[in-house]
Formats: C-alpha cells, structure tokens, sequence
C-alpha cells in the first residue's frame, strides 16, 4: 500500500512537471521578457530576519503587458528553488499580477501579488524506525505547498532593454508543518530582466 501510494506520488509530480514544461514551451512565442534574480529567505514576521542568508534563484517569464503613460501591468510566471538549511530545501512554480509606476521614465515602483505551487525536502537525512527497532534511511518524495505572494520592488528603466531590480516579497506558505498550518516566508531578490519584445 505505501509503494503504491509513492508511485502515485511520484506519478503526480512528474505529470505536473510534463504539464508545467508544455504550457512554457506553447507560450513560449508569447514572452515579452525574462528575468534572472538571486535571492535569499527567511521565515519570520515580515522586515525582521533580512540579514539571514538562505541562498535561492528565481527564473521569471512576462506573458501578457499592458503599458500606459506612467503604468505598466502585467502577468509573470516563475520558477525558483532556495535552501534553508534548518527546515528544508524547495522548488516552487508561481505566477502573480504585477502593476509597476513609473516616475520620469527613470525608476519604477513595483507591487505584484500572486499563488503558486512549493515543493519541499527536508535538507538532511529522514530516518525511520524499522520493526526490529533498528533506523534505516527514509526516501524523501517531499511535501506540497500552496503559497500566496505579495511583494514590493524598484527599477533602474535607464538602461535599454535590461532593466536590473531589487524586490521583496512576503509568501504565505500552507500547510508548513502539522502544528502550524501557515508560516510566513520572505524573499529578498536582486536581479534583472530582459526584454525580448
């Protein structure tokens, strides 16, 4: 029964991946720009841990911009992976809506909210008590995750079709653990993007 359930397991998250991989390479005529940002993170209330450093990357896609005077919104899809040495190490699909203000074509005020799909891996080995009462090392399929993201960023806009950018965002992860079913998690990136179109 548990082999079972491992391979149904297994079998959902490479269905996800196979369907993640068609909806990017279908859309892919449709991308207006990428982006490319390191990161770090932290679980704590929000603005209270960002000296910590948890490393992480975070591939970002735009498919759809609407651009006026002074505004710009658009829908970004991500991909992004990050290691907490203490708790875990995960993977995360997520898109969010993002409204961006410009101010004299120079800098940009950026404020996107979204949802997403997180998968996690405790960081070190998992053991498990045998029926003899020896331990022996346990496969990890990892744990699902809903998030929830807002966040707040700036632009440099003078550069041409690069656009380098500072972001923070707060992420509402569910479930994290049997006890506590939401953890608040933040991620401070810096990257840049690339426009395509």
């Amino acid at each position: 029964m548990v082999k079972t359930q491992k391979k149904t397991g297994h079998q959902k998250t490479i269905l996800l991946m196979l369907w993640c991989l068609v909806t990017l390479s279908v859309s892919a005529q449709k991308i207006q720009s990428v982006s490319f940002s390191i990161q770090t993170e932290s679980i704590s209330v929000p603005f209270t841990r960002i000296g910590e450093v948890h490393p992480g990357i975070e591939i970002g896609f735009t498919l759809n911009e609407k651009v006026k005077k002074n505004s710009t919104r658009r829908w970004n899809g991500y991909v992004g992976w990050f290691y907490h040495q203490d708790f875990d190490q995960s993977f995360y699909l997520r898109g969010d809506y993002e409204f961006a203000y410009e101010i004299k074509n120079a800098v940009a005020f950026h404020l996107p909210i979204g949802i997403g799909y997180m998968h996690s891996f405790h960081p070190k080995p998992v053991y498990e008590q045998n029926g003899d009462g020896s331990f022996s090392e346990k496969n990890q399929t990892g744990r699902p995750h809903g998030i929830f993201n807002v966040g707040l960023g700036l632009s440099y806009l003078k550069l041409n079709r690069v656009t380098p950018f500072i972001r923070y965002d707060v992420v509402a992860q569910a479930p994290f653990v049997a006890t506590v079913p939401v953890a608040p998690r933040n991620f401070l990136k810096i990257g840049s993007s690339i426009q395509l179109r």
